[in-house]
């Protein structure tokens, strides 16, 4: 019988291009952020094949809007991806989830404020292949503020306390942005969701945005080393489920 997984994400994580490759196989649907705030993620093909056509619908029957919607493709392995604050949005979907299988995506925190950072100054928050986009947008650099990083620190924190959360309650692998497209890790994950897809046959419609180092990435990377070293600010990251070798 064909599972049921849920990616568990935060904004900047590597998401969007972790549901690509896993959609592109022969035996896996996998969805972006169904339960969107505003609206729902699918595109009108997908859209008017089902009964729920606004979130509040959506949100008030989340069991029987993810039925529709996994109805779909019955023989294919199901999934979608989330971030926390989908689940306090909408109370009853974590009950509705706690029998699928979870995937537990993290990233280098300082990584992920730097890219949150770029993507809100600039409202380029994906690159996909053909798209052209202004080199001064791909290659903005950010400028790191006491204020936004407390402020980011405090959602990635929750973040990583659900990711620890769901470890050790639901069968779960946790995977970080760095072993996204690693073969080792892929055939793991492929594993896991089901699927009997090959590491080599995946796809991606994404594309990295920023490919500068870290520290060129920031106009004052002086200043936020400093508070780093001052503060140590950053959480733990979780530990992934395939090791490095």
């Amino acid at each position: 019988m064909p599972n049921q997984f849920v990616i568990l994400a935060h904004a900047r994580t590597g998401s969007y291009n972790l549901v690509s490759l896993l959609d592109s196989t022969n035996d896996v649907s996998c969805y972006g952020e169904l339960f969107k705030t505003k609206r729902i993620e699918l595109n009108k093909f997908r859209l008017n094949k089902i009964s729920f056509q606004t979130t509040e619908q959506r949100d008030t029957e989340p069991a029987r809007f993810l039925s529709e919607l996994r109805n779909l493709t019955p023989r294919k392995h199901f999934g979608f991806k989330i971030f926390p604050q989908h689940l306090v949005n909408v109370p009853p979907l974590e009950s509705v989830l706690e029998s699928w299988k979870w995937v537990l995506l993290f990233r280098d925190p300082l990584e992920t404020y730097a890219s949150y950072l770029r993507a809100h100054s600039t409202q380029v928050w994906t690159h996909r292949k053909g798209q052209t986009i202004e080199d001064s947008k791909l290659k903005a650099p950010v400028r790191f503020t006491e204020e936004s990083l407390a402020a980011f620190i405090k959602t990635y924190g929750g973040h990583l306390a659900k990711c620890r959360e769901v470890a050790a309650t639901r069968d779960s692998f946790a995977i970080s942005y760095d072993q996204i497209g690693e073969p080792a890790t892929m055939a793991a994950l492929l594993s896991f969701i089901g699927s009997q897809a090959r590491p080599e046959e995946l796809t991606s419609t994404y594309r990295k945005q920023f490919t500068g180092s870290l520290a060129d990435g920031f106009e004052n990377w002086d200043e936020l080393q400093d508070h780093i070293e001052k503060y140590s600010p950053f959480p733990i990251l979780p530990e992934t489920t395939v090791r490095a070798s």
